[in-house]
């Protein structure tokens, strides 16, 4: 009976053979691809899910169908796949990855919400100083949420930090309705 491999250690294996490789920017584009392919594409999805097309034949035919889009160790990794948990099975696959190349990386992905729009020495002072804190370059996106009142919300990865007026005055609201 064959073993399962959990999705993390896969993505695991394929992370540190890509980043050993020099092709983690490669193998993340071909993850997203394939994804966008599985959910849009159902005669490929029953390709992949198939369980009657061996594995080495399956990579065989993703090399030749995908030589132009994935990676072969994407094409590798999907070969393996089977049965009806396939999407799922590389959906988490792909967020580990994506989650394992955030934290080995030196970039991280900021995003922030503040009331008005920034001019061009308040976004450089900000990622400067995000760039310092965070000790990692910071892809520092803005969005405008005139409701905010003032202050900032910044979403770091998967952390909210929440300094806006407005959540400030709800955070008082609530203390008083206690008291």
């Amino acid at each position: 009976m064959k073993r399962k491999i959990s999705e993390k250690v896969l993505a695991r294996i394929l992370f540190n053979i890509s980043k050993e490789n020099n092709v983690l920017n490669e193998v993340k584009k071909s993850l997203q691809d394939v994804e966008k392919l599985l959910k849009t594409n159902g005669y490929f999805l029953m390709f992949v899910q198939s369980k009657k097309i061996n594995s080495s034949t399956k990579r065989e035919i993703l090399n030749t169908l995908l030589k132009e889009t994935s990676h072969p160790m994407v094409n590798e990794v999907l070969s393996k796949l089977s049965g009806s948990g396939t999407i799922i099975s590389f959906k988490k696959l792909a967020r580990f990855f994506e989650s394992r190349n955030r934290l080995d990386g030196d970039l991280i992905e900021v995003e922030a919400t503040v009331s008005g729009k920034l001019n061009e020495g308040q976004i450089n002072s900000m990622t400067e100083s995000l760039n310092h804190i965070l000790n990692k370059k910071a892809n520092l996106s803005f969005k405008v949420d005139k409701s905010l009142v003032g202050g900032i919300r910044l979403r770091i990865d998967n952390i909210l930090l929440d300094g806006s007026i407005k959540n400030q005055l709800n955070e008082l609201s609530s203390k008083l309705l206690q008291i």
